[in-house]
Order: C-alpha cells, then sequence, then structure tokens
C-alpha cells in the first residue's frame, strides 16, 4: 500500500480498484484493465484530468483514490 500522491499505475495490483467519483455523485470502481492504454508510470492522481464522468459529461471535476484488496486474507 503507498500513498496516493506517489501511486503509480504499476502499483496497483490485479485485486485492487481505482475509485473515482464525480461531482455530479456517480462513482464507480475500476480494476487496472480500464488504464490498459496508459504507461505504467503514470500517477493515479494525473488520472483526475484524464476521467470524464458518464452522467454529467465534465471533465476533471472526479475524487480518485485508491480500494486496496486484502491480501492477507487471500494466503490461506
Amino acid at each position: 500500500m503507498r500513498a496516493l500522491f506517489e501511486c503509480r499505475l504499476e502499483h496497483i495490483g490485479r485485486y485492487d480498484r481505482v475509485k473515482v467519483e464525480c461531482a455530479c455523485g456517480r462513482e464507480v470502481l475500476l480494476s487496472l484493465d480500464a488504464f490498459a492504454g496508459l504507461p505504467s508510470n503514470t500517477r493515479v492522481m494525473d488520472l483526475k484530468r484524464r476521467l470524464r464522468s458518464d452522467s454529467c459529461s465534465e471533465r476533471g471535476r472526479v475524487m480518485v483514490s485508491v480500494v486496496w484488496a486484502d491480501y492477507s486474507a487471500r494466503r490461506g
């Protein structure tokens, strides 16, 4: 787990999700596959400028965070 300001796409694991919340109220969890066309060194915080809401079609009005998976529960 990393601090959001230093987190890059390469740090996001298979079960982690990027949570995107728009000012209009829309909220979505995206897997790493949603960012397949971007370089792996893209900062998660830089995604704010790239993402657009389906509801209001505004760009840059989103808050981005990472929902880290609980890997300790998967170790069996």
